[in-house]
């Protein structure tokens, strides 16, 4: 016999229903929440009442195009009732934003990254400054996400190795914890925040399965498969930059990451930012690109690709998302459907923050106006990864994010696409990440709002 819910749970379905179309609509009358969710005029009078009772929601006006009366007021959700803080952990600082339960940014702050300071005194610090900002008193917090460079241990949840932040032990998650009275954290991968942001606000809208590559300063990966974060069995999957070029000890950061982009500009006469310099163990050892063949035609499944000489011409093509479904009540990864977040779109280096001579927005800039012959360079280089990455894991979509991904646009995803369907036969689509301003910091949030929600209608 098919199981039917009970009604304490379809009530609660339903309010999370009616919620959600309100995050995402800003205001709603309950004829029109009615025509929306298709339940009965009496259950959203219930649901309405039930969510204003508990102050999740409350009339913000009435609505021009209804006579006066209860089908006329228009409900909202109360902005202040509860806020989240996300956090994001750099080579050489740490920013925080606060945000109420619509999403808005109510405040923020950045502090320097001291190598001396303990890990989880240092992001307290910070949230401590946001919330400052924003004139909230501590207890107004409801729910941190963090995250940071390196490994995140998927039994303990804390961070287990920071290559980047040599000082940065195992205690921020308890330390944080305890400083913050038991507040919910949670502690994640930077570039697995980045590919949660674009699963919800960015070019993986509607995709259940995709791999994203972060290029900036350092490389990174993340990896959904099915609508979940794919985290490995010790918190190490889409830890590319161990990919190895062969047999001399050279990885794909040496390839591709920001001392290898500068002397790879030099090469095509391009000026680096002032300042940067090529010299680094990144660029020390020299490093063979393989040859790409010349077309770009798909191979079937079960045919084999036939190899081709390098000194063709590469010409590049416009690559081919579906939108998720308004009102739906989440995806499995754990990113909201109702609301995005809102924190501004200012400018600031992205993930990884591996170090580095350049900064990622000046690597951004290199990129931006580099001619169609450095972007067939850079296309050659980043299909090294990305031909490994879809072969072991068929991802469908591969999105190209952090600075240098995002400023090469859709001229250097064409290119990489094209490379890949010469090279593997698996149909890949490539596209570069959308998310603008800071995808960690707004992937912290994201995470961070849908936690909070999730706890606020499980304790119905």
């Amino acid at each position: 016999m098919p199981r039917t819910a009970s009604p304490h749970t379809a009530r609660l379905i339903n309010d999370r229903a009616a919620f959600d179309l309100l995050l995402e609509h800003g205001s709603l009358s309950r004829a029109e929440l009615q025509q929306r969710t298709g339940l009965s005029r009496a259950t959203i009078g219930d649901l309405v009442d039930r969510l204003e009772a508990g102050n999740l929601i409350t009339p913000v006006g009435e609505s021009p195009a209804r006579r006066r009366g209860p089908n006329a007021v228009l409900y909202g959700v109360v902005a202040d009732r509860a806020h989240v803080a996300g956090v994001e952990v750099r080579a050489g600082e740490v920013l925080a934003s606060v945000n109420d339960l619509t999403g808005n940014q109510v405040g923020s702050a950045r502090r320097p990254l001291d190598p001396a300071a303990e890990p989880d005194q240092l992001v307290f610090d910070t949230i401590t400054a946001a919330l400052l900002d924003a004139q909230l008193e501590p207890g107004r917090l409801d729910g941190v996400v963090v995250g940071t460079p390196g490994l995140i241990d998927p039994e303990t949840g804390d961070v287990s190795y920071v290559g980047a932040l040599p000082t940065w032990h195992a205690n921020l998650l308890p330390g944080l914890r305890a400083r913050l009275g038991g507040l919910p954290v949670l502690v994640e991968n930077e570039v697995n925040l980045v590919g949660l942001a674009e699963h919800r606000l960015g070019a993986a809208q509607g995709e259940t399965t995709f791999a994203l590559l972060s290029l900036g300063t350092g490389v990174g990966m993340a990896v959904i498969l099915n609508g979940r974060l794919h985290r490995g069995r010790s918190g190490g999957a889409g830890e590319i930059s161990y990919l190895p070029l062969g047999l001399t000890g050279s990885t794909f950061p040496d390839l591709i990451a920001g001392p290898a982009l500068l002397t790879l500009a030099r090469t095509h006469g391009l000026t680096p930012p002032a300042g940067a310099s090529t010299s680094s163990a990144a660029t020390s050892t020299p490093v063979e690109v393989p040859p790409t063949p010349p077309e770009a035609t798909p191979h079937p499944p079960g045919s084999t690709p036939t190899p081709a000489s390098p000194e063709h011409s590469r010409a590049p093509h416009t690559p081919g998302g579906a939108a998720a479904p308004p009102g739906a009540s989440g995806h499995a990864s754990g990113i909201p459907a109702g609301a995005s977040d809102r924190t501004p779109r200012h400018p600031s280096p992205d993930a990884p923050q591996a170090g580095g001579p350049a900064g990622a927005e000046e690597l951004g800039v290199l990129v931006r106006q580099a001619p169609p012959a450095f972007l067939d360079a850079l296309a050659d280089r980043i299909v090294f990864g990305a031909r490994a990455v879809c072969a072991v894991l068929d991802p469908g979509v591969l999105i190209l994010a952090g600075t240098i991904g995002r400023a090469g646009g859709e001229d250097l995803a064409a290119r990489v696409e094209e490379r890949l369907a010469a090279l593997i036969p698996l149909p890949t689509r490539v596209v570069p990440g959308t998310v603008e301003g800071d995808p960690v910091l707004r992937g912290a949030v994201v995470v961070a709002l849908e936690r909070l929600y999730t706890q606020m209608f499980d304790q119905q």
